[in-house]
C-alpha cells in the first residue's frame, strides 16, 4: 500500500532494532513535550505558557502495530517510562513464537486504535497486511 503513495519500504533484519526504537520513543516524547513549539518559541524570545504544557507519558497507553522484533523493543522502553502497553500483529502467532516473554497486551487493531494515546507504526515490508 506504501508503494503506490510513493513510499519507498526497506527492510533491515537485524540491523537497527535498538536504534529505530530509541528514534520511536524519542519522536513521541518530542510531541508529548512539544519540543518544537518549545524550541521555536524560545528563539523568538517570546516564552508563551502555553507552548509549553506538554503532557505526561506515565500512566498513558503506547498502542503497537507490528509487534515483531521492534514493536517488542519499542513496548520495552515504553514499559521503562511507565507506559500501559497493548499491541496488535497480523501474524499473532508467529509474533507470540517468537516472543514467549513479551509484556504486550494483545488485542485487536481497533482496540489499539481506540484505546491508545499514542499509536507506534513497525510493521514489516511489502507483504505486511496492516
Amino acid at each position: 500500500m506504501a508503494k503506490q503513495y510513493g513510499i519507498v519500504v526497506k527492510s533491515a533484519p537485524n540491523g537497527v532494532t535498538n536504534s529505530t526504537a530509541e528514534q520511536a520513543i524519542a519522536l513521541m516524547l518530542a510531541v508529548a513535550r512539544k519540543n518544537t513549539p518549545v524550541s521555536c518559541s524560545i528563539k523568538q524570545r517570546s516564552l508563551e505558557k502555553k507552548v509549553f504544557e506538554g503532557i505526561d507519558l506515565e500512566g498513558k497507553t503506547i498502542g503497537i502495530i507490528g509487534c515483531g522484533r521492534i514493536g517488542q523493543k519499542v513496548a520495552e522502553k515504553a514499559r521503562a517510562l511507565g507506559m500501559n502497553v497493548v499491541g496488535y500483529d497480523s501474524s499473532l502467532d508467529f509474533v507470540r513464537e517468537q516472543f514467549p516473554d513479551s509484556t504486550i497486551n494483545y488485542v485487536s487493531k481497533d482496540e489499539v486504535l481506540r484505546g491508545a494515546d499514542v499509536v507506534s507504526l513497525h510493521t514489516g515490508g511489502e507483504s505486511a497486511r496492516y
